[in-house]
């Protein structure tokens, strides 16, 4: 079975749905949906095979990828790449880096408990390699958990 988790303006059939008020604050967001998702798995005695989260309508989520442990599938990721000035021959001279988007992804029931455990307060302290933007706060907060990026 398939969680989506989407904004209140959406309707789609066949799918269980849970709906967010997106002018709340994402960390609210995923924290209520978190916990809204774990009742309705207890209820039902069954973890869902996949949970999607979205904020955009236009995103075909039929399309899956077979779902890892610890991995989010992100619809649309932003790639750095990053070039070391460093002559060792063991480094690349170009990094690239995956920033999966906050919104729409989508992971396994247990990967998104991980994910929806973030608190306020790890968040607005976030920082990766001295960035502050979203993506890049959310690309920390993965890596904190070992959890990794597969772009769509």
């Amino acid at each position: 079975m398939t969680l989506l988790i989407c904004p209140k303006e959406f309707s789609l059939e066949g799918f269980d749905i849970i709906h967010y008020d997106s002018n709340k604050n994402w960390v609210d967001i995923i924290n209520d949906v978190g916990m809204e998702k774990s009742l309705r798995e207890l209820e039902n005695k069954r973890l869902y095979d996949k949970v999607v989260m979205l904020k955009d309508i236009d995103i075909n989520i039929e399309e899956t990828n077979s779902l890892g442990r610890y991995t989010i599938y992100s619809y649309n990721c932003s790639v750095k790449t990053e070039h070391v000035g460093n002559n060792a021959t063991w480094v690349s001279d170009k990094l690239s880096l995956q920033k999966p988007s906050i919104w729409n992804w989508y992971s396994d029931s247990l990967t998104f408990d991980i994910i929806s455990n973030i608190t306020k307060e790890l968040w607005d302290i976030l920082e990766y390699n001295h960035y502050s933007g979203v993506e890049d706060k959310f690309l920390c907060y993965l890596s904190m958990m070992n959890i990794h990026t597969v772009k769509l």
